[in-house]
Order: structure tokens, then C-alpha cells, then sequence
């Protein structure tokens, strides 16, 4: 009998399974995404003007979603890519 290593068990990481679970939830909503795409876009143009004539972003939430406007907010008031002026947020 000659012997052989063991091949492996295949075990994918819990976090690997949440991510494919996660990606495969985003890709059955973004059909119904799609029929609001349009004002989505209008919103952002809005938003960007208010942003670019000086107006200010008020965010506010609980729990994770004050984490989240925290974030979008650090986002306009600090420099994502390019050097520019930061936006009142």
C-alpha cells in the first residue's frame, strides 16, 4: 500500500459565505433598483448643486445609519481624490 497525504478539506471561511450571500442578495435587488434610476440621478444633480453654490448636507441616523451619514459626510467635508474645497456637510 503506498501512502498518500491527505488531500485537504475545502472549508470556505464563514466571512467568504456572508460575502457570496451578500452579492447574491445585491444582485436580486437590483432589478427593482433600476426603475428608479432616473430620479436617483436627478436627486444627485440636485444635491451637487446645492453642494457646489455653498448650500449644506444635514445627515443624521441611529446606530449603523449614523455611522453611514457619518461617513458620506466625512466624504464631502474631507478630500476623496483631488484636492478641492471642501463642501459644508
Amino acid at each position: 500500500m503506498i501512502w498518500r497525504r491527505p488531500r485537504p478539506t475545502v472549508v470556505t471561511p464563514r466571512p467568504l459565505r456572508a460575502g457570496r450571500s451578500h452579492l447574491a442578495a445585491l444582485i436580486e435587488a437590483l432589478p427593482a433598483v433600476d426603475q428608479h434610476v432616473a430620479h436617483i440621478e436627478t436627486w444627485g444633480r440636485h444635491l451637487a448643486g446645492v453642494l457646489t453654490r455653498g448650500g449644506r448636507l444635514l445627515a443624521a441616523g441611529n446606530g449603523g445609519s449614523a455611522a453611514e451619514a457619518q461617513h458620506l459626510t466625512s466624504e464631502l467635508v474631507g478630500r476623496y481624490r483631488d484636492e478641492r474645497r471642501p463642501f459644508s456637510a
